[in-house]
């Protein structure tokens, strides 16, 4: 036996994943096999998407999407990877999908158009990962075969936009000094409007002016 997944919903119902070309549905109530599903090569990997309704399966190089509720029939399969996929994992909501492989890449999949969106390269055989989320940004963590370990960002959330009266914590005078970017703001001196006899002492019209 290879991987171990139990369903989201009801923790009596597993999947195992082995090397004898197989994925075996089991109830622990009565401790039965449920279903198997056949392969052509050695189960890297079996998980059950986030609603349990979907069981993703990683055989060589290929991961393959199998419906439970209609007797496990084969939906879908994927032929991204060169090497054999050694790990996967979905979002929250189940509409994506990661798998990882001997091959150094990270596949992103959108399971609602079961097509391949992108995907990483890292250089160097991948043997798990896993996602650790921030308040501010989501990281992706990603294990290599030689032991070392990777974190890049995924996601970093947008801050708000903010007008040029929120950033400053002042309107500044012209001529200060500026601490900190943030908080600079750029006052331009006020254009002064002069009236009638303030134009003619300036054209040096004097009586006109009086």
């Amino acid at each position: 036996m290879r991987f171990v997944d139990s369903h989201p919903n009801d923790p009596n119902i597993f999947a195992s994943g082995s090397y004898d070309h197989s994925v075996k549905l089991w109830d622990a109530r009565q401790s039965r096999l449920i279903a198997s599903l056949k392969h052509d090569y050695p189960v890297e990997v079996c998980k059950f998407n986030p609603t349990g309704t979907f069981i993703i399966t990683a055989a060589k190089s290929e991961v393959h999407v199998w419906d439970v509720f209609s007797g496990t029939s084969k939906i879908h399969t994927f032929r991204s990877h060169q090497k054999n996929v050694s790990a996967l994992d979905m979002n929250e909501s189940g509409t994506t999908l990661f798998s990882a492989g001997l091959d150094g890449h990270v596949k992103v999949y959108n399971m609602q158009k079961m097509a391949l969106s992108h995907g990483m390269q890292f250089y160097s055989p991948i043997s798990c990962f896993g996602f650790v989320k921030y308040p501010d940004q989501e990281k992706l963590i990603v294990g290599f075969v030689s032991g070392s370990v990777v974190a890049r960002t995924l996601k970093e959330k947008k801050k708000p936009q903010v007008t040029l009266f929120q950033r400053s914590r002042r309107l500044r005078e012209v001529g200060d000094s500026v601490e900190n970017l943030e908080d600079a703001v750029i006052v331009a001196e006020k254009s002064k409007h002069l009236k009638v006899y303030e134009k003619l002492f300036k054209k040096f019209s004097y009586q006109k002016a009086l």
